[in-house]
């Protein structure tokens, strides 16, 4: 069975809780917690580690210790991250890839314009 003790922990560290989890990502209501006595399809499991952005052996093993260092202005967007409904993070983090893919396209045509 899965380190279900060590799961919540995770996601609590990510700033999260199970119940609000469950709710974005379709499970039932306690499924993680049922994970101790029942194990979880593949699928469940790697929609959690997509979710938050982890590894998917990260919620096989007892290993999850790539953790690096934040700097104080990834810390200060962590915090207010963390302060959103999840909702809200969806559609923040959303809107934020959409930023990034635009900003990413167009330094390609920025540089093919000076080769």
């Amino acid at each position: 069975m899965l380190n279900v003790k060590r799961i919540i922990s995770i996601i609590s560290e990510k700033g999260f809780n199970c119940s609000s989890i469950e709710k974005s990502l379709g499970f039932g209501n306690g499924a993680i917690r049922r994970w101790s006595t029942s194990s979880p399809s593949v699928d469940k499991l790697y929609k959690l580690s997509n979710f938050l952005n982890i590894p998917i052996c990260a919620l096989l093993t007892d290993e999850f210790s790539n953790r690096e260092e934040l700097t104080p202005d990834e810390t200060e967007w962590l915090e207010l991250y963390r302060k959103l409904d999840p909702l809200k993070r969806l559609e923040h983090r959303l809107e934020l890839r959409g930023y990034i893919k635009a900003n990413e396209e167009n330094k390609i045509k920025v540089g093919e314009m000076t080769s």
